[in-house]
C-alpha cells in the first residue's frame, strides 16, 4: 500500500496494489504519516508507515474522523489531487 498525506494536513490517501484508493481523514486533527514498524508479519518485522492524528487532548474528548474508499481510479483521484495542487504519489 502506498501512502501519501494530503496537503491540507488532514488526510492520508493510501492507494492498494489494484489500485483501489482509500482516503483517511481527521475532521478536525492534523493528521501525519510517521515511519514504524510492523511486527506480526511471517517474514519477521519490517518498515511500515503509520497513521498519527495530532490534537489537545485537555481541548477535545473525541476524534472525527472517516476511512472511505474512493469510486473513482488512482489515476482519476491523482488528477483531481494535482488539479488542487496535491503532490502526485509514485506509484
Amino acid at each position: 500500500v502506498k501512502a501519501s498525506r494530503l496537503s491540507d494536513a488532514r488526510g492520508v490517501m493510501l492507494v492498494l496494489p489494484n489500485r483501489d484508493v482509500w482516503t483517511f481523514e481527521a475532521l478536525d486533527d492534523k493528521v501525519e504519516l510517521e515511519d514504524s514498524v510492523f511486527l506480526a508479519g511471517n517474514d519477521g518485522p519490517r518498515r511500515t508507515a503509520q497513521i498519527v492524528i495530532r490534537q489537545e487532548s485537555r481541548h477535545a474528548a473525541s476524534i472525527r474522523w472517516s476511512f472511505v474508499r474512493s469510486t473513482t481510479s488512482a489515476s482519476a483521484t491523482t488528477a483531481r489531487r494535482n488539479a488542487r495542487r496535491e503532490p502526485e504519489l509514485p506509484l
